[in-house]
C-alpha cells in the first residue's frame, strides 16, 4: 500500500516538474529571444515598401507591404497563414486549377487525334472552295481593291502611340508624394503650435499666481521646490528613457534620398526640419535637396531587434532606484496639494 502511494506521489512530482520546466522554457524564450524587425522602401515613380516583424526564428511572422497604393498584411505561424483568411481559399482554388491542368495533360493524345482529323477535313473543304473562287473573282475585282484601300486607310490612325501617358503618371506620383510631405509639415507645425499654446497657458497661469514674500506655501514655490528637491529622480528617468531608445533604435540603417518641390522655399523648409535629426542619420542616410526640379526618389533600409529582457532590466533598475521612488511619492503629494 505504501509503495503504491509513493509511486503516485512520484508521478505527480514528475508531472509538476515537467510543467514547471515548460513554464521556465517559455519564459526564457519570451525574455531572451529578440523580436526582430526590418523594412525596405523604394520610391522613384511608385512607392514600394515592405516590412517584417518576426519572433522565435520566424515561427511567428508578420509581413506588411505597400504596393500599388494598397496595404497588404500577412500573419503566419509555422508557415500557416492565419491572416488574411481568404488566402487559404485562394490556395485551394490554385490547387484545383493545377489538378484540372493535370487532367487535361492526361487527355492530350485523344484531343490531338481529333484535331488532326479536323485539319484534314478543313483542307479538303478549302481545295473545293479554291476551284470555285476564280469564277467569282473575275466579276468584282474593283470591290476588293476598294475594300483593301479602306482597310489601309482605317489602320493608319491606330498606329499613333500616346507617349504622354507615362509622363503624366510620373508627374502625378511626384505631386502626390510632395503633397504628403506638405501634410507632414503641416502636422509638425500644428504640433509645435499646440506645444506653444500649452507653454503660453502655463506662463499665464504662473503669472496669475500671487507670489507673497511672507507666504512660501503658494503653488509656484511648491512646484519650484519639487523640481529642486527631485533633480536626481528626474535624471534617473531621463537616463532610463535614453537607454530604452538606444535599445529599440535600428542597428542597420542605409538610405539615399533626393527631394525637390515646386517652390525652392518649401524645399528649404523641409531641409530645415530634417536637419533637426541630423545627429541620428548623418552616418547612414544621404539627403540631397534639389532646388530646380520637383522630384522625390531614393531608397531606405533599416533593421533592428528588441529584447524584452533588457527592457525589463531597465524598468527594474528605475523602480529600484531610491531617487525615483522619492520622486514618485513627492509627485503624488504635490498633486494632492495643488
Amino acid at each position: 500500500m505504501i509503495s503504491v502511494i509513493l509511486s503516485i506521489l512520484k508521478l505527480i512530482l514528475i508531472i509538476l516538474a515537467c510543467i514547471i520546466g515548460l513554464i521556465l522554457l517559455i519564459l526564457c524564450l519570451i525574455f531572451f529571444v529578440p523580436i526582430r524587425y526590418e523594412a525596405d522602401g523604394v520610391f522613384n515613380d511608385k512607392i514600394l515598401a515592405k516590412g517584417r516583424i518576426s519572433w522565435l526564428f520566424r515561427i511567428f511572422n508578420l509581413k506588411v507591404a505597400y504596393i500599388n497604393e494598397e496595404v497588404k498584411v500577412k500573419f503566419t505561424i509555422f508557415g500557416i497563414t492565419f491572416y488574411p483568411k481568404d488566402s487559404r481559399a485562394d490556395n485551394t482554388k490554385s490547387r484545383d486549377r493545377d489538378d484540372e491542368q493535370g487532367l487535361t495533360t492526361k487527355n492530350e493524345p485523344r484531343t490531338r487525334v481529333r484535331k488532326e482529323s479536323n485539319k484534314e477535313t478543313n483542307k479538303e473543304a478549302k481545295s473545293e472552295s479554291i476551284t470555285k473562287a476564280p469564277k467569282l473573282a473575275k466579276k468584282d475585282p474593283i470591290k476588293k481593291s476598294t475594300s483593301t484601300s479602306n482597310l489601309v486607310k482605317g489602320s493608319r490612325p491606330n498606329t499613333r502611340i500616346n507617349t504622354d501617358e507615362p509622363r503624366n503618371t510620373k508627374k502625378g506620383i511626384v505631386s502626390l508624394l510632395i503633397e504628403k510631405l506638405k501634410l507632414i509639415m503641416d502636422l509638425i507645425v500644428k504640433v509645435l503650435n499646440i506645444i506653444k499654446s500649452i507653454l503660453i497657458r502655463i506662463y499665464n497661469f504662473l503669472l496669475q499666481i500671487e507670489v507673497d514674500e511672507e507666504s512660501k506655501d503658494n503653488k509656484f514655490n511648491k512646484i519650484r521646490r519639487f523640481l529642486k528637491d527631485n533633480k536626481l529622480g528626474i535624471k534617473a528617468v531621463t537616463r532610463a528613457i535614453k537607454d530604452l531608445l538606444g535599445h529599440i533604435r535600428p542597428r542597420k540603417l542605409k538610405g539615399d534620398i533626393e527631394f525637390g518641390a515646386d517652390n525652392p522655399a518649401t524645399t528649404g523648409h523641409i531641409l530645415g526640419l530634417l536637419s533637426i535629426f541630423y545627429g541620428f542619420y548623418h552616418k547612414s542616410i544621404k539627403i540631397i535637396p534639389n532646388f530646380e526640379e520637383k522630384i522625390l526618389k531614393g531608397q531606405v533600409y533599416f533593421k533592428g531587434r528588441i529584447r524584452l529582457f533588457t527592457i525589463a532590466i531597465i524598468v527594474i533598475k528605475l523602480v529600484c532606484n531610491k531617487n525615483f521612488r522619492s520622486l514618485w511619492n513627492n509627485f503624488n503629494v504635490l498633486k494632492e496639494e495643488l
